[in-house]
């Protein structure tokens, strides 16, 4: 679509025209997002228990490693923590949490490497 201002608006094969601070942007066309299987809905819900659960346990041990971590420990201990709770021995795929986990996988964790 050409607008009375002269501006383009609209989808032309692969790219769609769109106004974003008073400027015309050409962007390409959004991918269609595939559906998730159950299974895969489960892992992912899993995975974010895992990382909202590590980030209390992190917001309760800031005192204790002030700003003495290196920058990749936040997605090591998201790792321990999941597979924490992957080894649950208990709990069946998408009702697992911490509490069944397998802690043992947190042992000897370094928030600094």
């Amino acid at each position: 679509i050409l607008e009375r201002n002269g501006a383009l608006h609209g989808t032309a094969g692969t790219v769609v025209f769109r106004r974003f601070r008073n400027s015309t942007v050409v962007q390409g066309l959004p991918k269609r997002k595939k559906k998730q299987t159950p299974a895969s809905q489960a892992s992912a819900g899993e995975f974010g228990l895992a990382s909202t659960a590590a980030a209390a346990i992190r917001l309760v041990l800031r005192s204790v490693f002030r700003n003495r971590h290196d920058g990749a420990m936040v997605n090591r201990f998201n790792s321990a923590v999941y597979q924490s709770i992957l080894r649950s021995k208990t709990a069946l795929r998408g009702a697992r949490d911490l509490h069944d986990g397998d802690l043992s996988c947190l042992e000897g964790f370094e928030f600094n490497a």
